[in-house]
C-alpha cells in the first residue's frame, strides 16, 4: 500500500485548475492568497456585479483583472472585487468620457482656414496667411464649400457689386460669402425689377392716353384746316367776279343818293331820240 504522503502528492497533481482564475494568478494561487470573506460578504462584489456597476460585460471585467483590479478568491472559489478598486476604474471612465477633446495642430489650422473663408477669403490668401500647404488649404476649402460655404474671387465679387450697386446704393458694399448673402442681393435685384416693371406700367397707360388725345387734336387741327380752306376759297371766287372787297381800305362804295353812271343816258319808252 502507498504511504499517506504518496496518496497526497498524487491528489495534489490530479487537482484540476481553478476555474474563473484571473489573468496572470496560476492556478495554485488561492494556497497562498489569503482568503477573503464569503461571496455575497458586505463590502464584496462578484464578477458579475463589477460587470453591472461598470456598464459593460464580463469579458470586459476579466481584462481588467490583473490591471486595475486585482480580486480574492474567497472560501467558496468565488472571485471577490474589492469596491475602492472598482470606485476608481468607475471614475476614470467617467472622467474620460467628460473630458475636453484634445486640440491639435490640424484642428486648429482648419479652424483658421474656415474663419478666413467665411470672410471671403480665397485659398491663395489662406495659404499665405497661413503658410500652409496648398493642397491642405484646397482639400479644406472644398470640405467648406461641400458645407455650404460659397467662395467667388475678389474679382467677381466687385463686379457683382459694381454692377448692382449702379442701380441699388444699398448693395455697393454688400457682403458675398455664403449662398444666402447671394440669395440675398438676388432678392434685391428681382424686387427692383418688379418696382421698375410697376413703373413701366404706369408710364405706358400714360404714353396711350397721350396718344390718343394726340389723335383727338388732329382730328380737330384737320377740321380746323378745312375750315379755313373753305372760307379761303370763297375770298377767292368774290375776287374773281371782280367785287369789291368792302374790308380792303382805300375802297369805298358810291353814295346811295347819286344815280350810277349809265342812268343819265337812259331814255325813256316814247320819248324822241335827240341826234
Amino acid at each position: 500500500m502507498k504511504g499517506n504522503g504518496e496518496r497526497k502528492r498524487a491528489a495534489t497533481k490530479r487537482q484540476p485548475a481553478a476555474a474563473g482564475a484571473p489573468a496572470g494568478i496560476p492556478a495554485s494561487a488561492p494556497a497562498s492568497i489569503p482568503a477573503g470573506p464569503a461571496a455575497g460578504a458586505p463590502g464584496q462584489l462578484t464578477r458579475s456585479q463589477v460587470a453591472e456597476r461598470l456598464g459593460t460585460s464580463i469579458a470586459s471585467v476579466r481584462r481588467l483583472e490583473g490591471k486595475k483590479l486585482h480580486p480574492r478568491r474567497g472560501p467558496r472559489g468565488v472571485w471577490l472585487f474589492d469596491p475602492a478598486e472598482l470606485a476608481a476604474v468607475a471614475e476614470e471612465q467617467t472622467s474620460s468620457l467628460t473630458a475636453k477633446p484634445r486640440r491639435s495642430a490640424d484642428g486648429d489650422v482648419a479652424a483658421e482656414a474656415f474663419a478666413r473663408f467665411n470672410r471671403g477669403l480665397g485659398p491663395r490668401e489662406v495659404v499665405v496667411e497661413l503658410r500652409q500647404p496648398p493642397h491642405v488649404i484646397i482639400g479644406l476649402h472644398r470640405v467648406w464649400c461641400e458645407h455650404g460655404g460659397l467662395w467667388l474671387p475678389s474679382a467677381t465679387v466687385s463686379s457683382i457689386r459694381k454692377a448692382v450697386g449702379a442701380r441699388y446704393d444699398d448693395l455697393r458694399t454688400c457682403r458675398i460669402t455664403t449662398p444666402q448673402d447671394l440669395l440675398d442681393v438676388i432678392h434685391v435685384v428681382l424686387a427692383g425689377v418688379d418696382a421698375d416693371r410697376e413703373h413701366f406700367r404706369r408710364c405706358r397707360d400714360e404714353v396711350r392716353a397721350l396718344r390718343r388725345q394726340e389723335q383727338v387734336l388732329r382730328e380737330k387741327l384737320r377740321a380746323r384746316r378745312a375750315r379755313i380752306a373753305e372760307l379761303a376759297a370763297r375770298v377767292e371766287v368774290r375776287e374773281a367776279r371782280g367785287a369789291p372787297d368792302r374790308n380792303q381800305p382805300g375802297v369805298s362804295s358810291p353814295p346811295a343818293s347819286q344815280p350810277p353812271p349809265d342812268a343819265c343816258l337812259t331814255v325813256p319808252r316814247g320819248a324822241p331820240r335827240s341826234e
